[in-house]
């Protein structure tokens, strides 16, 4: 991308193109900018623990991957049965996943079970004490959620064994 620095207006609207300042040239440059891979926008947390759920997913993989920067900090994941819960009222559905959060945790993949991401990596496979495996999960659905606080998450994907770790 071009850059100038100086004014904007340093050229007249004119037939000559005069410049407005004779001591201010404006001089021209050619930038670089570099970001890693799909780091547009990201769900950040700063100095409180933060908790994000995602909506109903079906897992498709038999590994759980982040495009995560917790290197100033911490974010661990878990995973959540999904299934309609009963509001106040004992009558209707929700299907809100905070409600689900506690009590649906799947065990083997709560948050006590994930080892803490504290790294900055594109593709971190997310490691539980039973290891990096899910594949006894595919096809179920289910709720993600992240504990994270002084970190960004930019993305997740369920994929194969071959992720690399921090």
């Amino acid at each position: 991308c071009s850059v100038i620095d100086g004014d904007h207006l340093s050229i007249r609207n004119n037939a000559n193109q005069d410049p407005y300042y004779h001591d201010r040239p404006a001089k021209s440059q050619t930038a670089l900018y570099v970001q890693k891979h799909n780091r547009y926008v990201s769900l950040t947390s700063h100095n409180q623990k933060d908790v994000l759920i995602t909506k109903p997913i079906v897992i498709e993989g038999d590994t759980l991957q982040l495009n995560v920067d917790a290197s100033r900090g911490i974010v661990r994941a878990g995973i959540i049965s999904y299934q309609q819960v009963s509001t106040f009222d004992g009558t209707t559905p929700c299907d809100a996943p905070h409600l689900l959060l506690k009590e649906n945790g799947i065990a083997g993949f709560r948050f006590d079970d994930c080892e803490p991401v504290i790294c900055d990596s594109i593709d971190h496979t997310v490691r539980f004490k039973k290891g990096t495996d899910l594949s006894a999960l595919t096809g179920r659905t289910v709720c993600l959620a992240f504990e994270m606080a002084d970190a960004d998450i930019y993305g997740f994907r369920f994929g194969s064994r071959r992720g690399r770790n921090c």
